[in-house]
């Protein structure tokens, strides 16, 4: 009898009912294989609790045959810095075949890959893009060069692999982390179609909402995310008619408290408030919508917006131009004024949204599908 392979993914992050990479992996993995995911017990980023996420973890090893396996963390610097204890011991006390690290260069990691043995493979991404990698602070410039100059030359050779996750990492992986072109492949993020396409508005969805064109945001209210800025942006329009602005996700209260302010809103937006919802339902959600605005960095959500045939505003960088490339627009970067001018056209020309829609639609179903980038990495076990 052949020995089923055992394939361990680590995650600092993960929530069973959300649309990550490592969820689709849990989701769509083939049955080949034995999966465990390791992860963090940090909730903060959810607004859940722990008996909830219990129970949903459960669900979820249930319904995808996959083990899950929570970590005492703990935050050391801010909510983004999470160091999982005992990391390295969990992982060898599964037994694996093979260890996939995602995001690679994530601190929690450090010990783990200067010391796990050599007879395991390790495969490990990296989500980090331009924008996020110039503004580190000092503690992350320092722990970076650690990672360059100790952990990289460890781990830099076959039968390892690395994955970028959007083409402008991929030159990062070779550039500045210094890892081995021949190692690296393919794994941009992409859509599981099975969850995320066109359907029938439900307005009964959000009680209240009115018959006239909706906008807004879906994501995370935080001070990466800065959604606060479609409100600065819309402060500063000159409407010529009566809108829904739609938010949806949860709030980081903090951030909240100090940047989010409705006051001085145009009397002609209608404003409803919805905190998160499962990712197997944000489809029926997207339906609300008649364009979406991710008014900073980059959003995983991007593609899965545009394979509902939604068009969607984001700000203007390599990896936003690439995945708006049909069915998107883009602002200027940091100009509020820019973004105020692109919703105020996206919102008067019916026309751009209907082939904004349908060309973004055709795009992102033609070059973003996650079960046969899964197939690919599944080939390399």
């Amino acid at each position: 009898m052949i020995k089923r392979k055992k394939i361990v993914h680590v995650s600092y992050y993960f929530h069973p009912e959300m649309g990550y990479d490592i969820n689709l992996i849990g989701k769509l993995h083939s049955k080949d294989f034995d999966y465990v995911i390791i992860t963090s017990n940090i909730l903060d980023p959810w607004n859940t609790n722990a008996p909830e996420i219990k129970e949903k973890d459960l669900e979820f090893e249930e319904k995808f045959n996959v083990k899950i396996i929570r970590c005492s963390s703990i935050t050391p610097f801010n909510k983004h810095s999470v160091y999982i204890k005992r990391l390295r011991k969990t992982i060898l006390a599964q037994t694996p075949d093979l260890v996939f690290f995602h995001g690679v260069e994530a601190y929690t990691y450090y010990f783990t890959l200067l010391t796990l043995p050599k007879t395991i493979k390790i495969f490990a991404d990296t989500h980090t893009l331009r924008s996020q990698f110039k503004d580190m602070g000092f503690i992350g410039n320092i722990a970076f060069i650690f990672f360059k100059k100790r952990i990289v030359p460890r781990i830099n050779k076959a039968p390892n692999v690395f994955f970028y996750t959007a083409p402008e990492n991929k030159d990062m992986l070779t550039e500045d982390f210094g890892f081995d072109p021949q190692l690296i492949e393919d794994n941009e993020i992409s859509v599981d179609h099975s969850v995320f396409y066109p359907k029938p508005a439900d307005k009964s969805l959000i009680p209240g909402l009115k018959q006239q064109l909706t906008i807004g945001y879906v994501g995370k209210f935080d001070s990466h995310k800065e959604p606060h800025l479609i409100m600065e942006a819309l402060k500063k329009m000159d409407l010529k008619q009566s809108i829904n602005l739609l938010l949806i996700g949860p709030r980081d209260e903090k951030y909240m408290n100090k940047s989010w302010n409705e006051d001085g809103l145009n009397e002609r937006i209608s404003v409803f408030h919805k905190g998160s919802v499962k990712n197997t339902e944000l489809a029926d959600y997207y339906s609300l919508f008649d364009f979406l605005i991710i008014p900073k960095f980059n959003s995983l959500s991007s593609l899965d917006i545009q394979a509902c045939a939604k068009p969607l505003i984001m700000e203007n960088d390599a990896t936003n131009a690439l995945r708006c490339k049909k069915g998107g627009v883009l602002y200027k970067s940091n100009n509020i004024d820019d973004l105020a001018r692109v919703i105020t056209n996206l919102i008067e020309d019916d026309t751009l949204r209907e082939s904004l829609s349908q060309q973004g639609w055709e795009y992102v179903k033609e070059n973003y599908n996650y079960l046969s980038k899964l197939k690919k990495i599944e080939s390399l076990y």
